[in-house]
């Protein structure tokens, strides 16, 4: 009861401070309508950005949410620190990034990206777009995104400090681990995971190297047997590297018919 009449009291003291310094609503003169957008916000330029993104070509790549927060964080530190490039003043790489954020995707990624001064009296996003990318945004995009293997994207904005700043993540996915680092075993390490858009099993293959040595030969994956594949489920694989358990500073890199992934140690 005790809690309950602090509680009471606090709100009546509220509402009389609000009385005195003519805090109120008055309905009857309250503002009509939605307010005018004043300038850049990053929510709407991230949404415009997706849409011009939806319109580049057909079918549109798809979103995914871990390319989201790596085009997001990127968006924001460009516009933050005031800098328009795929490295950053640290010399920290889009594939650093990637490596560092989400080290579970394989396959292959890029970025296009841009950087410019926010004018408090741009009023529609799409314009923003347009000026950011210097001439029609769509067109800007329609190279980087050309290749039907990019068939993920991420969109993110900023608006910081007087600076607005755009960025789309693209990727080639050929499979997600389900362990980075799978335990050793008798027979080696074996990989597991879900496959990529566009990946079969069979194409995928792996390979690795020891301090620093040769690379062993590729080893191919294999579908695992999972049973019935429900809607949106991704075929699943495995794979086994005959890697020795007391192997040191060993290097994996996946592969995607003959092409070259990047490399990831332990």
């Amino acid at each position: 009861m005790t809690g309950f009449l602090i509680v009471v009291s606090l709100v009546v003291g509220v509402l009389a401070l609000a009385v005195r310094m003519g805090l109120h609503v008055d309905p009857e003169n309250a503002p009509s309508g939605s307010p005018a957008w004043a300038g850049p916000d990053a929510a709407r330029l991230e949404a415009a950005l997706a849409e011009r993104l939806d319109g580049v070509r057909s079918p549109a790549p798809e979103r995914r949410p871990e390319l989201d927060e790596l085009a997001g964080h990127h968006a924001f530190d460009m516009a933050a620190r005031n800098y328009d490039g795929e490295t950053s003043p640290e010399g920290e790489t889009l594939q650093q990034r990637w490596a560092r954020l989400h080290p579970a995707l394989v396959g292959e990624i890029a970025q296009w990206q841009n950087l410019g001064d926010a004018d408090g009296t741009w009023s529609d996003a799409s314009r923003v777009l347009d000026a950011l990318a210097g001439g029609d945004a769509g067109d800007a995009l329609r190279g980087p995104l050309a290749g039907p293997e990019i068939e993920e994207v991420g969109v993110g904005a900023a608006v910081e400090r007087g600076r607005v700043a755009l960025c789309v993540v693209m990727m080639s996915r050929w499979a997600t681990l389900d362990d980075l680092a799978p335990p050793p075993a008798h027979d080696g390490w074996t990989f597991r995971g879900a496959l990529g858009p566009g990946t079969a099993a069979a194409g995928l293959e792996a390979r690795y190297r020891s301090a620093g040595g040769a690379w062993s030969d590729a080893v191919r994956g294999e579908e695992e047997e999972q049973g019935a594949i429900a809607p949106g489920d991704a075929p699943r694989f495995r794979l086994t590297l005959p890697i020795a358990p007391d192997a040191l500073d060993v290097e994996i890199q996946f592969l995607r018919d003959g092409v070259h992934g990047r490399i990831r140690g332990r």
